[in-house]
């Protein structure tokens, strides 16, 4: 009476099959991710540098006087202080005497460092820099887990623009990957 019964649901084998391919796949993604997350902390601090300095300058022109950034690095905590004071006149403010505006503290991968220790960045109130600098954000040494790195320039006409690059450390340079003004700039 019982003609050929059908087999329903999966045996042990192809279970554990599954599950083992599975397995493999999730291990593969899990090392994959973790250098993408490395990379992409670069852009993000990059980003957030060049954001904190870009409103210092419209401040700056907004109120009609001078501004200053200070950009302090920790290398023991991995941080980096950003201090932004606002000026007492248009042209040759006292900022000793002046009590901060704001102060940010940004982390920065571990095995990271912002190649000065110390930046200050002064703005005009026409939006202009006084002094043009260059902040390159770069791997400490070669054990670094990724090679990724962040230039920012600040030119002396006000212009902030950031590039990430890949390090060299033979030149000691970021060679350039692309331009985030440039990407987007296409974008828009």
């Amino acid at each position: 009476m019982n003609k050929n019964k059908k087999q329903q649901g999966f045996t042990i084998i192809e279970t554990l099959l599954v599950v083992g391919v599975l397995a493999i796949l999730l291990g593969l993604a899990g090392g994959m991710s973790s250098k993408f997350a490395a990379r992409r902390s670069i852009d993000d601090t990059a980003n957030r540098i060049t954001s904190e300095l870009n409103l210092i300058k419209l401040q700056a022109a907004r109120d009609g006087v001078q501004y200053r950034t200070t950009l302090n690095f920790d290398a023991d905590d991995s941080n980096i202080t950003i201090e932004k004071k606002r000026g007492d006149s248009n042209r040759s403010s006292s900022f000793n005497v002046l009590v901060p505006i704001s102060t940010e503290v940004y982390g920065i991968k571990d095995d990271y460092i912002l190649d000065n220790n110390q930046y200050i960045l002064d703005f005009n109130p026409n939006g202009t820099a006084v002094i043009a600098q260059t902040l390159v954000i770069r791997p400490e040494d070669e054990g670094a887990s990724i090679s990724k790195c962040a230039r920012i320039q600040v030119t002396q006409f006000g212009v902030i623009r950031t590039a990430i690059g890949r390090w060299k450390f033979e030149t000691d340079t970021c060679d350039l990957i692309y331009d985030i003004q440039e990407t987007t700039e296409e974008e828009s």
